[in-house]
Parts: structure tokens; sequence; C-alpha cells
């Protein structure tokens, strides 16, 4: 009867040490998760074209082209890159266009694109900006561009740039 309550007690005790290592555990990888700190840098921007009109004369916008590097150790999914267009820090409405090449060669460019971005990897995008006349003819300040690279809703990256 003894050697039957030892028992219980030694597999009770493992039971209670085995959830408590197992909570540690999950919870330290929990933390380390939220507090991962992505390193992807926006290495280059540039402008590819001049200001021209888009469809029916409503719109502007250029060309442009961005290179992005995740120096992390994790591969990414989801990751958007925006250019934006502030009138005295007011974002005003803007679309960012980014360039796919198809199999068969040909280039197709699609808003709101989301691509994945490996650890290591440095990687090229052509895309296009446009902004609608109306935004640009009401402007009552200083125009400002900025590129944005996003996971979701975090920023992983901004880059400034001048008026041109």
């Amino acid at each position: 009867m003894l050697l039957n309550r030892t028992a219980l007690a030694i597999i009770l005790i493992s039971i209670i040490v085995l959830a408590g290592v197992t909570w540690l555990i999950f919870n330290q990888t929990e933390n380390q998760v939220k507090t991962q700190k992505y390193e992807v840098k926006i290495t280059d921007f540039n402008w590819t074209s001049r200001w021209a009109f888009g469809p029916v004369g409503t719109s502007y916008g250029r060309s442009f082209n961005v290179t992005l590097q995740n120096s992390g150790i994790m591969d990414l999914q989801e990751v958007k890159i925006e250019v934006k267009l502030f009138d005295n820090s007011n974002e005003l409405w803007s679309q960012t266009w980014l360039d796919e090449v198809a199999t068969d060669g040909h280039i197709t460019s699609h808003p709101n694109v989301t691509f994945g971005i490996s650890a290591g990897e440095i990687r090229e995008f052509d895309g296009g900006f446009m902004t609608k006349l109306e935004e640009l003819n009401e402007a009552q300040g200083d125009l400002t561009f900025k590129v944005t690279c996003m996971l979701n809703s975090t920023i992983l990256g901004e880059l400034p740039l001048p008026n041109t």
C-alpha cells in the first residue's frame, strides 16, 4: 500500500513538473516571437520615369525601383511596399502598384501586392505610384514622399524621399 502511494506521489509530482516546464518553454518562445525584431531595410529607391498623366487625365504618376534587404533570420510572408505622398505631413490619396513578370514574359502591374522575402535575401522591385490630380491641385504646402515596407501593420522600414 505504501509503495502504491509513493508511486502515485512520484507520478503526480512528475506531471506537475512537466506542466511547469512546458509552460515556461511556451511562455519564453511566445515572448521571443513578440519581441522579434525584423531586419528588413529599404536599401535603395529610384524614380525611373518622369511624371505622366494616367487614364483619362484624372491621375498623375511615375515609375520607381526599390530594393529591400532582409538581413534577419526569419523568412517573411505578407510583406508590402507602399509609396506615400504627404502635404505638410498629411497623407494624400495614392496607390502603389508592383510589376510582375509572367511566365510568358509579359509584365503586369497590381495594386496592394504582398510578397515573401527570405532571410538573407536582397530583392528588387519595379512599380508605379499614382495619385489623383485633384489631390495635387489642392495641396497647400510642401509635398514629400515616403517609401514604407510593412508586415501586416508593423512598419519594417521607411525611407523619406525628397520631392522630385
